[in-house]
């Protein structure tokens, strides 16, 4: 029997930064607890991208397999405690800002 939080065995999402611009883009993760997905980013929308929005914390936007949209709160920010730096403000307002721009590949 479980308790508390389900959690996955290893993280699901790897090292999507080092994908290629295409995949990257693309990209979607598997939220095992909720039989979802996660996109990582939706170009032009920053508000609805699960990368900016596991950076400050909020619940992820997830999609069930059903077709419905949910939020899932993984508890903890990215990336965790310990395991590397907390974005500067000005750091978060440029993705956001690329995002907004619709994630252009060149700058």
């Amino acid at each position: 029997m479980l308790r508390g939080r389900p959690r996955a065995g290893s993280a699901p999402h790897k090292d999507f930064w080092k994908l290629p611009y295409g995949k990257f883009i693309a990209f979607t993760f598997p939220i095992y607890a909720e039989n979802a997905t996660a996109k990582l980013v939706e170009p032009g929308k920053p508000e609805l991208s699960n990368l900016l929005r596991a950076l400050e914390k909020k619940p992820l936007l997830v999609v069930r397999e059903d077709g419905t949209t949910a939020e899932y709160d993984v508890g903890k920010a990215m990336p965790p405690a310990g395991k590397g730096t907390k974005p500067k403000p000005e750091e978060l307002a440029a993705l956001r800002q690329w995002i907004a721009d619709g994630c252009p590949e060149k700058r």
